[in-house]
């Protein structure tokens, strides 16, 4: 039996991991931005030393780390898209 793909109404910035548009595509998107999707989509931020950021779900699915980008907290296209397959690999995250 396939498993079930997870789906979820989040924020915006979240569509920017799964993009479906060229504009989606080229769009960056604030580390805070990021986080509050994250949390709204049941991962809660734990530091993890440096500028290592742990997610963590709430119902005990697992975690996941991402690096906090830094001096400039913007999260670039590139970056966001590798997010988004990581996300799919370990969660069954897709658009």
């Amino acid at each position: 039996m396939d498993a079930e793909i997870q789906r979820l109404k989040t924020s915006k910035s979240d569509g920017h991991m799964f993009p479906d548009t060229v504009e989606e595509r080229g769009k960056s998107v604030n580390w805070s931005a990021f986080v509050n999707s994250m949390n709204e989509a049941g991962f809660a931020a734990r530091n993890g030393g440096g500028s290592i950021v742990r997610f963590e779900n709430r119902k005990g699915e697992g975690s996941i780390n991402f690096h906090r980008p830094h001096p400039d907290p913007t999260i670039d296209p590139v970056m966001l898209q590798a997010m988004g397959q990581r996300m799919n690999r370990w969660f069954g995250w897709a658009r």
